[in-house]
């Protein structure tokens, strides 16, 4: 017995290897090595996935103070918010400001362009133009003579432009009779002694006829025209009738 013990004892010290004390240790140093490399990756996940959420979490969550839960693990004294990017940076929030400060300054100048025209009192103003201006016809009366120069008769009237327009054509027509020779007319300007010659009109018949002279421009200011009448053979002329048309 204590022979085959002997040999045992030395065919264990022979092989090391085949002891259950080195396959225990063995086994154990495996064990340990997979669990480092277990508890290192499951780390660096951990740190990998806390990243974002501490950087969305830190510019919103509130402060010890705020009477809101803090997170565990979550710093506050540390974290800091991220910067604003450049679409809605300080930059364009200024740019936005003045844009508005603008358009309240030009709505307050608006504002007082309405209330001054709404206390201007209401004027309305009528600008007398040739457009506007309708042609009339002003009958001046009748007369007769037997002079065979120029002879002033009582029908005349007094022109002002500021009743029509200055320039506005006049038109002067008379009817004339005449028995042997011709009977004539025309107008002068009692005010100034001007003779209108392209009024000058004659006629030869007993029979009354309207003639018609070329107009003339009426003259400026206030001026009296008188009809002139004669006769070329000494009878009676008659001046059926005068008149003279303004504007056209």
């Amino acid at each position: 017995m204590i022979g085959r013990l002997g040999a045992r004892n030395r065919w264990r010290d022979n092989h090391p290897d085949n002891h259950p004390d080195s396959h225990l240790s063995a086994q154990v140093i495996l064990l340990l090595v997979v669990i480092g490399v277990t508890l290192i990756a499951i780390g660096t996940l951990m740190v990998a996935s806390l990243r974002p959420i501490s950087s969305s979490t830190t510019s919103a969550a509130p402060g010890p103070d705020s009477g809101t839960p803090t997170p565990v693990g979550v710093d506050h004294t540390t974290t800091t918010r991220p910067t604003p990017s450049a679409a809605t940076g300080p930059a364009d929030t200024t740019e936005l400001q003045q844009r508005l400060t603008a358009l309240e300054s030009g709505l307050v100048a608006l504002t007082s362009r309405v209330d001054q025209l709404a206390n201007q009192p209401a004027t309305t103003s009528i600008p007398v133009t040739v457009s506007s201006f309708k042609k009339q016809t002003i009958f001046l009366g009748s007369d007769k003579t037997t002079n065979r120069d120029w002879t002033n008769t009582g029908v005349e009237i007094t022109l002002s432009s500021g009743d029509f327009y200055a320039g506005a054509p006049v038109v002067f027509e008379a009817s004339l009779s005449i028995e042997g020779g011709e009977a004539h007319a025309r107008l002068v300007n009692s005010t100034t002694g001007g003779i209108l010659t392209q009024t000058e009109l004659g006629h030869n018949r007993g029979s009354a006829v309207w003639k018609t002279a070329p107009a003339f421009p009426l003259p400026t200011g206030s001026n009296k025209m008188t009809v002139q009448l004669r006769s070329t053979s000494g009878e009676r002329a008659f001046l059926e009738g005068a008149r003279l048309v303004i504007g056209s």
